[in-house]
């Protein structure tokens, strides 16, 4: 980024009131005993491009189950692998995992990808299960729990009907979510939906919140369409917008 003239800080921000933000920062080659010195940052406007935090399973202890944010650090083969969850993540991570030859169960409550175009994603399904993913359609999990072998085991509930395999990996892809309180939203009087913790933008101008100097672009916003993609192009369109009114 440092060609583009924008400094990068490796550091998790959040508000403290809608004009600054705090953060704590650690040298890259400090010690491990530094906790690293909190600054403050103060800017004419902000913008929140957060995205959401993984849903956890309620019938899954969280200490034997990933989500597809750890899915990419993993250190060991996750082997056979139960992917829960039936929107794009949870059908991706299942694709790639099936590809590179672990045996995958994909298993959600009702229908795989029921958002999107009907055609396309049963054909997306089929061709899942033509390349040997186990799809299991209107399942649940009523528990899970790890055996002294290592192997995790799932009870489910598959068509009202009990079953119980046992896997390598547990991954769970239920949703994402926002989280306000992560950064501080209340601090700067950013309005939210109580409910799914999204940013609540503008009629007519989405991408700005309820304080005129702090903007909110992709999946924290209430209303917008997901996928990095959506995130992207706004951010894009938002930033020719605020040069623009600069250069007025």
């Amino acid at each position: 980024m440092n060609e583009l003239g924008i400094d990068y800080i490796n550091a998790r921000a959040s508000f403290v009131d809608s004009k600054s933000v705090k953060f704590v920062y650690k040298e890259p080659m400090a010690p491990d005993t530094d906790e690293g010195k909190e600054y403050q940052l103060k800017a004419k406007n902000f913008l929140i491009a957060v995205g959401g935090r993984p849903r956890a399973h309620p019938a899954i202890p969280a200490d034997i189950a990933i989500t597809s944010d750890d899915l990419f650090s993993l250190k060991s083969d996750p082997g056979e692998t139960l992917v829960i969850g039936g929107g794009y993540i949870a059908v991706e991570c299942a694709g790639f995992l099936n590809g590179l030859g672990k045996k995958v169960h994909l298993a959600n409550r009702s229908t795989f990808l029921r958002a999107m175009d009907s055609d396309m994603a049963a054909k997306i399904v089929e061709e899942l299960e033509d390349d040997g993913v186990n799809t299991l359609t209107q399942t649940t999990v009523k528990s899970a729990k790890k055996l002294e072998s290592g192997k995790i085991q799932v009870e489910l509930i598959v068509d009202r009907k009990e079953r119980t395999i046992e896997v390598d990996t547990v991954l769970v892809a239920i949703g994402r979510d926002p989280d306000p309180s992560n950064f501080g939203a209340d601090n700067a009087g950013i309005q939210y939906d109580a409910k799914s913790g999204k940013i609540v933008g503008r009629e007519g101008e989405t991408e700005r919140t309820s304080i005129d100097n702090i903007y909110a672009v992709g999946d924290c916003v209430l209303g917008v369409p997901e996928l990095m993609p959506v995130a992207q192009k706004s951010g894009k369109l938002l930033a020719h917008r605020l040069s623009l009114r600069k250069s007025r």
